[in-house]
């Protein structure tokens, strides 16, 4: 017979009657305690499991942190950012004559300019796998760094090459696919507005399949290629991992795969869009549209994988590389 655990502190309970923990003192309900397993118990920053769970299925995250982890991990990527910006800035306000607040702000402007740090901006996307990676440590004892990469999604060591090559597969299929969804949806969108609503559709800005308002275009080969292992190595693996691996697995665990996956799909569309929350409508959802479906598509995929983000890392990956290597070759 397995143990009922305090939902407040995480310590055994014997006696099922019991009113009170032992341990911390506290009112116990029937409802606060965990009948199952002690990796559903309430989880505490400042415990760690001392037994490595037998069944990582076991392990469910609340619906609020699966929410909230997008968001802190958002945080973060900006707090690094920061310190990667007076990084390069430092140099700039040296090197420079005199100094004045009109330095730095074109200094600023010079460094958002600069494609360079553009594209250390891409790599630095791998830290989106720190803030779920950090939680996770409470459900597991020290020296357990591959265990938290597969119960994420993404298994280090035991998949045979049949498993592997296949996931790839999948994953470059999805991707080549995905540019011409997007591409489809964008011409139907140019044809909503100009035919239905007899709107002129400005392209300016508005070029989903060039991206071109984000930046990121390469002025050479060289940052081309560095842009494909940014796009496959950083965003592929840290966006995946951070919305399909943690909070999409969250959800779907509390709230059911349907509605799981929605809102995955809307929070990763938001964190993508937020620049054109205040646009004009048409430019909203020439966005809004080709991510949404996106993000629906590689949620799917996510459950259809059985958990196992490989393929769904490839497809990313791919996808955003193809995008920007449209429009370095001007279609």
């Amino acid at each position: 017979m397995s143990l009922n655990f305090c939902m407040h502190c995480g310590a055994p309970v014997a006696d099922s009657k019991a009113n009170f923990c032992m341990v911390c003192g506290k009112p116990l309900q029937s409802y606060q305690l965990n009948r199952f397993t002690r990796f559903n118990r309430k989880p505490s920053f400042f415990r760690r499991e001392s037994k490595v769970p037998k069944n990582l299925d076991e392990i469910t995250f609340p619906a609020k942190i699966s929410l909230l982890m997008p968001i802190i991990a958002f945080f973060f990527m900006i707090f690094v950012t920061a310190i990667v910006m007076v990084i390069f800035i430092i140099p700039m306000i040296i090197n420079a004559d005199s100094f004045s607040i009109a330095l730095i702000e074109s200094s600023l402007e010079s460094l958002l300019d600069s494609k360079e740090f553009l594209i250390t901006g891409l790599f630095l996307e791998i830290l989106f796998i720190i803030a779920p990676f950090i939680y996770l440590r409470k459900y597991f004892p020290k020296k357990t760094t591959k265990l938290r990469f597969q119960l994420l999604g993404l298994p280090l060591s035991g998949e045979s090459k049949k498993t592997f090559f296949l996931e790839v597969g999948i994953g470059l299929i999805f991707g080549f696919g995905l540019v011409f969804l997007v591409l489809g949806t964008q011409i139907l969108s140019e044809w909503f507005w100009g035919v239905l609503l007899g709107q002129e559709f400005v392209e300016s800005g508005v070029n989903f399949m060039g991206d071109s308002s984000m930046g990121t275009i390469p002025a050479s080969t060289l940052q081309l290629v560095l842009i494909w292992a940014a796009m496959f190595g950083a965003v592929g693996v840290g966006e995946e991992i951070l919305f399909r691996g943690f909070t999409q697995r969250g959800l779907v665990q509390n709230w059911g795969k349907g509605a799981g996956i929605l809102v995955t799909a809307l929070t990763f569309t938001l964190f993508h869009i937020l620049p054109w929350l205040i646009a004009p409508p048409e430019t909203f959802i020439v966005f809004f549209l080709p991510y949404f479906a996106i993000s629906l598509i590689l949620g799917y995929m996510r459950e259809w994988r059985k958990g196992n983000l490989l393929a769904n890392i490839i497809t990313h990956g791919l996808y955003n590389s193809l995008v920007i290597t449209l429009a370095f070759l001007g279609f």
